[in-house]
């Protein structure tokens, strides 16, 4: 095993799905540092025995609810997860191996076991050499809620996908091949359509506040279609609200976002957001809720954030402001900061903290 800083394990491997870990790897690479990723994932000791397996002694943790129980359906299978990953932590400690984490969020979304989820977060907070931080404010939320030291944390900016998607569609094109109207404004809800995402208060809030011309686009994989038809039932029979409930591949992405004016964000619970990210490298306006974690990633005349303790009213309210507003400039607003967070300054301050 060596003691070289200049290789690191990245754990879990969701490049797949997220062009975040690939895009940090490549920055990576252009600080002379090379990130590696698993080749085991079985249930005994993942971490361990990927260390082990690659030769290294610094693992850089990403995302823990595939191996801390979060997403188990009974108290067993939980506490038999909780119970390996606090194992394979204190394994890895009494190996030297140095463990950074990027904590992109304070909690699982929607766990079942919510206290056993937070007393795995603060284990590794505390075994952890470093945390990274998205924003100043997050790194104060992560020393609160997980009890450490916040000399431990730094701030290391999550990096925009301007190079990832295409961004040669026009919005004409994109709308009639949507099949949304060619004249309105349209309102983007763009992801996986899950119940901590608000929508059910989004659709509300745009039947009593949209247009007759303005339309509501829902893209994005439902994998509960119990949720889906309650989304549709709220809907009714409103002809300005779509739903494109499927897995929208790459390739698409660039049609959405040419023909959307708003993108919105009603999230009931957010930490990080990349998808805000993404719709600011597509030079959009937005509406997202006002918490201090995602006031460094937009411009203050770029968006109408609204109360997230109060969301359907925000919402409502930010619909018709934004109804009179040039959403064009606004746009532009954002994509010009998020322009300012690439991967090879990012690249450099990872290899430095891992130091």
């Amino acid at each position: 095993m060596t003691d070289s800083p200049k290789v690191s394990l990245h754990f879990p491997d969701w490049r797949a799905g997220n062009y975040y870990q690939q895009n940090l790897a490549d920055g990576l690479a252009k600080a002379a540092h090379q990130a590696i990723f698993p080749t085991y994932s079985g249930f005994l000791f993942p971490l361990s025995i990927n260390i082990l397996r690659h030769k290294t002694r610094l693992l850089h943790l990403h995302w823990v609810l595939s191996i801390n129980g979060a997403t188990q359906k009974s108290r067993m299978g939980m506490y038999r997860f909780l119970f390996m990953f606090i194992l394979d932590i204190l394994l890895l400690r009494c190996l030297g191996v140095r463990i950074v984490w990027t904590v992109h969020n304070l909690h699982s979304h929607d766990p079942l076991f919510p206290a056993e989820d937070l007393f795995s977060r603060r284990f590794l907070a505390r075994h952890c050499y470093r945390l990274l931080a998205h924003s100043t404010a997050a790194a104060v939320e992560i020393a609160a809620l997980y009890r450490c030291l916040p000399e431990k944390i730094r701030i290391v900016p999550h990096g925009n996908y301007e190079h990832n998607y295409l961004h040669d569609a026009s919005r004409e094109e994109s709308r009639d091949r949507l099949k949304v109207p060619e004249e309105g404004k349209i309102f983007l809800a763009f992801g996986n359509m899950k119940p901590y995402k608000g929508l059910e208060d989004l659709i509300r809030a745009f039947q009593s506040e949209g247009g007759p011309e303005d339309s509501l686009l829902l893209a994005g994989k439902c994998g509960n279609p119990v949720y889906l038809e309650e989304l549709r039932k709220i809907a009714g029979a409103d002809a300005r609200i779509h739903f494109h409930a499927r897995f929208i591949a790459d390739d698409e992405i660039r049609y959405y976002m040419a023909a959307a004016d708003v993108c919105v964000f009603p999230f009931k619970n957010i930490f990080t957001s990349g998808s805000l990210i993404l719709a600011s490298g597509f030079a959009k306006a937005l509406i997202a809720p006002d918490v201090p974690t995602l006031r460094e990633y937009l411009d203050p005349q770029g968006a109408i954030l609204f109360d997230p303790l109060n969301q359907a009213k925000g919402l409502a309210q930010a619909i018709r402001q934004m109804k009179n507003l040039n959403t064009e400039k606004m746009g532009l607003l954002n994509k010009a900061v998020t322009d300012r967070l690439d991967w090879l300054s990012i690249g450099r301050k990872v290899a430095d903290y891992y130091q």
